[in-house]
C-alpha cells in the first residue's frame, strides 16, 4: 500500500475546516487522525505483521500471544504454518486433543485459539525448540513528526478525512455537527463493506435536527 507522510493528511484534513489552526490547533489535528487510523485497522485489520513468540517448549500446549497483538490469525512452526480449528469443532471431533497420546511425528499439526491472546498447539511438540511465529492484526504505529508515514490504500483516504473532521466538529454542535454526523452514517456503510469480521455489527447511528421555518 502506498505510503502517506503526516503532512499530507494533515493538509487534507484542515482544507475540510477552511485551514482553521487556531480553532483546530495541529496537535487536535493529529489526535484526530490517529484515532481515524485505529478505528478504520479495527474495521479492516489492514495493519498486520509477524510477531516472534519464542521456541515451543515440549510437550506443551498453551502459548500466549504477544500482548501488542490486536487479533492473531496465522502460527508457524518453523517457518511452516499449521492450521487453525475452532475451539469448538477441535472438542467436537477430538475430544482428548490435549493428550500426547495424539501424536504422530511429533510436530504440531493445528493451532486452537483461546480467546484473543491464547493458543493451544494440538498434538503438543514432543521435542521442544521449534521457531513459533503469529501472524496477526496490530496498532498502527502512532504518528508524531510530520515525516511520519502511514500505509494506507488510496481509497481508505477519504475515509480517514471523514472521520477527522466529524471527530473535531464535535465541538461545534448544532447544524456544523449534524451536517458532519452524515459523513459518520456514510462511515459506517463503507466500514459495513470493508470490515473482515463476519460477526461485527454496527449500532444505528442518527442525529435529531429540528425543522428549519
Amino acid at each position: 500500500m502506498p505510503s502517506i507522510p503526516l503532512s499530507e493528511l494533515q493538509a487534507r484534513v484542515y482544507r475540510r475546516v477552511e485551514d482553521n489552526s487556531l480553532f483546530y490547533p495541529e496537535y487536535q489535528v493529529t489526535n484526530a487522525i490517529n484515532e481515524a487510523l485505529q478505528v478504520l485497522n479495527l474495521f479492516t485489520g489492514y495493519y498486520q505483521t509477524t510477531l516472534q513468540i519464542g521456541l515451543s517448549v515440549a510437550n506443551r500446549f498453551f502459548y500466549n500471544i504477544p500482548n501488542n497483538m490486536i487479533f492473531p490469525m496465522q502460527v508457524y512452526i518453523d517457518q511452516r504454518m499449521i492450521y487453525k480449528s475452532p475451539l469448538s469443532d477441535t472438542c467436537r471431533m477430538v475430544t482428548n486433543f490435549l493428550r500426547n497420546d495424539q501424536l504422530q511425528d511429533g510436530s504440531p499439526l493445528y493451532w486452537v485459539p483461546i480467546g484473543i491472546r491464547l493458543f493451544v498447539l494440538t498434538p503438543a511438540d514432543t521435542t521442544g525448540g521449534r521457531q513459533l511465529e503469529v501472524v496477526g492484526v496490530v496498532e498502527p504505529p502512532v504518528l508524531a513528526a510530520s515525516t511520519d508515514v502511514a500505509q494506507l490504500s488510496d481509497s481508505w483516504m477519504e475515509l480517514i478525512e471523514d472521520y477527522a473532521f466529524y471527530t473535531l466538529v464535535l465541538t461545534e454542535g448544532g447544524k456544523i455537527f449534524a451536517d458532519a454526523s452524515k459523513l459518520f452514517q456514510k462511515f459506517q456503510k463503507r466500514m459495513g463493506e470493508l470490515q473482515m469480521w463476519q460477526l461485527q455489527i454496527n449500532p444505528r447511528y442518527f442525529v435529531e435536527v429540528e425543522n428549519q421555518k
